[in-house]
């Protein structure tokens, strides 16, 4: 079953290669789409639960040698757009409005 997940994120002015390895392990789940509509959400479609792209990150983001470092913090929640609002850039509604015709 596809869900829409929201993933928020605060990697505590981590260096660029976590940013980076977040947004490829998203990027790699995303089974048909994904919208970065703020600085710290991604919009995600994926066949995955919450739990799975959360351990996923967890597992992105914590190094052999240091672990996952301190001040790290991620929530994903599924979401449902069609019971949602907000105030998102022009570029960004195509996406949310297709997400809402295939019932996400």
């Amino acid at each position: 079953m596809k869900r829409l997940l929201m993933i928020s994120y605060d990697l505590n002015k981590a260096p660029s290669e976590e940013y980076k390895a977040l947004s490829d392990y998203l990027n790699s789940i995303a089974d048909s789409g994904l919208m970065k509509p703020l600085e710290s959400v991604y919009l995600i479609q994926t066949a995955m639960t919450a739990q799975q792209v959360s351990e996923g990150i967890k597992k992105v983001l914590t190094s052999e040698e240091n672990g996952l470092r301190n001040g790290t913090r991620w929530v994903v929640a599924p979401i449902k757009l069609s019971e949602s609002t907000g105030w998102i850039s022009e570029s960004k509604i195509e996406w949310w409005r297709k997400a809402v015709k295939a019932g996400l």
